[in-house]
């Protein structure tokens, strides 16, 4: 009985997979999309690498790029060649604010130009 009652106006389990199918479909169409990891481990801190994670943050304000996700993160086990960042995965070492903030933009213009095609 119970069933009975709810039948009509439960959801399919088709409807949800063609939600999560879309969901899935849409991120990959976000090719904006970029994570950046900041190293702020002991050595990169030394270095001042959280003024790296605050330039970032201000030009994701500023240029309004919502598609960027800027995470601290403790080491990235590549000390000696510090401060470090990761961008979608790729290491890139011997960072300042300037450097950092400049690698973004070209990735995000190379993202944008490789794919308008």
């Amino acid at each position: 009985m119970f069933f009975k009652k709810y039948t009509k106006t439960a959801v399919s389990v088709d409807f949800i997979l063609k939600i999560v199918i879309i969901t899935k479909t849409y991120w990959f169409v976000n090719l904006n999309f970029m994570k950046i990891k900041v190293c702020c481990g002991s050595t990169c801190k030394s270095k001042f690498s959280e003024y790296i994670a605050l330039r970032l943050e201000n030009d994701k304000l500023k240029l309004e790029l919502g598609d960027l996700e800027i995470e601290k993160v403790l080491c990235m086990g590549k000390c000696e060649n510090g401060p470090n960042i990761s961008i979608n995965g790729n290491i890139f070492s011997k960072q300042n604010p300037i450097k950092a903030s400049q690698l973004v933009l070209k990735k995000l213009k190379n993202e944008n130009t490789k794919y308008k095609n």
